[in-house]
Formats: C-alpha cells, structure tokens, sequence
C-alpha cells in the first residue's frame, strides 16, 4: 500500500512539478547618462525558433538573434521610440545573453513602455519577465500573449 501511495504521489508530483516554465527575463537599469539593457533567453527556445540554431556560425546566430529583438522588442521614453544599441550577445550554459544600450539620460524619463513579443507569439506557454531599476524605482512585470505592452511612470 506504501508503495502505490509513494507512487501516486511521484506522478502527481511529476505532472504537477515536472513541467519547464518556457521564461525569458529582460532587464532595464539605469547609470549615469544612459539606460543598460539585458535579456536572458535559452538557446533551446531559439531552436524552436531556428530548428539550426546551434549548428549556425557565432556570426551568424548573432545577426539572427539582433534581427529577432530589434523587430520584437520596441523602447518607448516619453512616449518617442528609442534604438537599441551597442548589442552584444555572449552565450554559457545553454542560456544567451543579450546586453545593449539606450542612449537617454535616465533623469530625463517620466514614462517608459516596453513592447515586447519575444518567443511569446512562437511558444504557446512562453513568460517574458520584465525587470525595471530605474530612478530608485524597482518593478518585476510578466509578459504573455495577453500582455505584450508595459508603461510605467517614473517621477521626477
């Protein structure tokens, strides 16, 4: 009887459990005269999406991955679209990270708005989590298909 108890429970576990979240995280933060940009996505979500994903060049996964978040993602300061730049990608373990910068002196920002479809519209379960630290205001946002907007208001 132990035995089917322990068993029932390791299914319900696993079932319960055993599943992987499908997450991304991007991170907004500010220094002095500008807003610094990270993401965090795994590879094996990329090769959903480009099922050669790790058989192509480090040249190439990088134009790919840049043309994938600058078309997916899109910064708004004040309500005027902003670039992306400076990005850059270094991969480790299985996850990538994206770094860039958006040239805006981060006193000057009363409101920003994050677009975002990364991997959301290609993965059905898939969560971006959202992470603001700027003007000594921190706040965590998800992200899914129901939710690919953000806007939030920093004061003076």
């Amino acid at each position: 009887m132990r035995f089917l108890l322990c068993a029932i429970l390791i299914c319900l576990a696993e079932i319960t459990y055993g599943h992987n979240a499908q997450i991304a995280v991007f991170d907004f933060f500010s220094s002095e005269h500008r807003l610094e940009f990270q993401a965090y996505l795994e590879v094996e979500d990329l090769a959903i999406l480009w099922p050669n994903f790790d058989q192509l060049s480090k040249s190439q996964q990088e134009d790919l991955v840049t043309n994938y978040i600058q078309t997916n993602t899109k910064y708004y300061i004040n309500h005027e679209l902003q670039e992306l730049c400076d990005i850059s990608l270094r991969q480790n373990n299985g996850h990538l990270q994206i770094t860039g910068v958006i040239f805006f002196p981060p006193r000057d920002i009363l409101e920003m708005t994050f677009k975002n479809t990364c991997l959301i519209s290609e993965i059905s379960d898939h969560l971006n989590i959202v992470n603001f630290d700027i003007k000594d205001k921190e706040r965590s946002f998800k992200m899914d298909r129901d939710r690919t907007s953000i806007s939030i208001a920093f004061t003076q």
